[in-house]
């Protein structure tokens, strides 16, 4: 897509041919859902299908895509390529895993509470959740029907094996790819903070050890860093997650209330002194399957049970504030399986949020801390 010679006029939107031989493959596998056809296609697939991408199939999810375990009673349980046991994150599991294993190069996922996010983490890829409303939501399949609008925090973006990917998808599914922010020159020209644990969401020792090995090579490379926090909590925004949520899939008003006013003008305080903030995704790596709703799972934290919703606590909230958040590798936990970090920017910032994220990527890849890795057991 980066070397087409029509690229400007995929751009414009404007129909080409192919640019390879096979346009579509997708053979003895169902690609509509029940008899339920779209009638036309999702905006942002046909700016990708316009730019010569090659849409060869669909992916797994949990029903309805509100699960961080992706399994279906129509095509069953998807594994973590890093080991089968192992839950690939949701919604979009079935595409990291598929980004992982290298079955595809790009996909595209939506993050209504984390479903980006969490399963670039458990799988070890990268992940692109954009500022809201920056990708089109034409054409997101909910409840069996088309969305007619923007639901409430929800987010369409890529998943991809590098930054460079998730940025040149962007800009082809964006609206208005080239807003916000310019990047700046350097990692040492961006201010940084880093709030990697907080007692409302404990992170684990060993996805914890990774972050601050991350957090301490972008600084030894020069970055700017502290660790300043806006002023609100934790606590209170993950308290907003379920409302929006909910809200957002009744209809197309977005939810409003002075606590989710308070937590924006918070944030947008802290970032007129900061370009970025550094974030965990999930307090574990990739938990076990457990096929129990995600109401009665546990996953252990320092050795201590909590509840599986705790999974989603450091990406929800990224959902409430609309905010544009990357998510690269950081290498893997004692227990070998893979560990993301959020580098998380201001509203409308996504090219700066993509920029530093690749520059700290590039650290942490020279220091073998970073980057995408095979699976065992696959090809690279």
């Amino acid at each position: 897509m980066r070397s087409s010679p029509s690229m400007p006029k995929r751009r414009a939107g404007e129909r080409r041919p192919p640019t390879t031989l096979l346009h579509a493959v997708c053979r003895g596998v169902r690609t509509e859902l029940a008899d339920y056809v779209p009638k036309r296609t999702a905006p942002a697939v046909a700016r990708l299908r316009n730019a010569g991408a090659i849409v060869f199939g669909k992916t797994n999810v949990p029903k309805w895509s509100l699960d961080y375990v992706t399994t279906n009673e129509v095509f069953g349980t998807t594994g973590n390529p890093w080991h089968a046991g192992h839950v690939p994150g949701g919604s979009s599991g079935g595409a990291a895993a598929a980004i992982s294993a290298g079955f595809s190069s790009l996909e595209i996922g939506t993050d209504l509470g984390g479903s980006i996010r969490l399963p670039a983490h458990f799988c070890g890829v990268y992940g692109f959740k954009p500022t809201f409303g920056a990708v089109s939501q034409r054409g997101y399949v909910d409840r069996v029907g088309e969305a007619q609008h923007d639901i409430d925090g929800n987010h369409l973006g890529p998943i991809a094996r590098s930054v460079d990917d998730l940025r040149t998808a962007y800009q082809l599914i964006a609206l208005h790819p080239h807003g916000g922010a310019e990047p700046l020159s350097s990692l040492a020209d961006y201010r940084i903070g880093a709030w990697l644990d907080d007692d409302a969401c404990p992170v684990d020792a060993q996805v914890l050890d990774r972050l601050q090995r991350a957090a301490d090579a972008t600084t030894d490379a020069g970055a700017r860093m502290n660790s300043s926090r806006p002023a609100s909590s934790l606590r209170d925004a993950r308290a907003l997650v379920g409302p929006v949520i909910a809200h957002g899939l009744k209809g197309p008003q977005p939810f409003v209330s002075a606590e989710r006013v308070a937590l924006r003008d918070a944030w947008a305080a802290w970032f007129e002194q900061h370009d970025v903030m550094l974030w965990p995704v999930a307090p574990t790596t990739a938990p076990r399957h457990d096929p129990r709703p995600i109401t009665e799972r546990r996953v252990s934290v320092n050795g201590v049970d909590v509840a599986g919703t705790e999974t989603i606590g450091w990406t929800g909230p990224v959902n409430v504030l609309g905010l544009p958040s990357v998510v690269i590798p950081v290498g893997r936990a004692g227990d070998g399986l893979p560990v993301g970090m959020q580098v998380i920017a201001a509203w409308g910032n996504d090219r700066l949020a993509l920029d530093v994220a690749a520059r700290i990527d590039a650290v942490l890849t020279e220091r073998g801390l970073g980057g995408y890795a095979v699976p065992p057991g696959f090809a690279a």
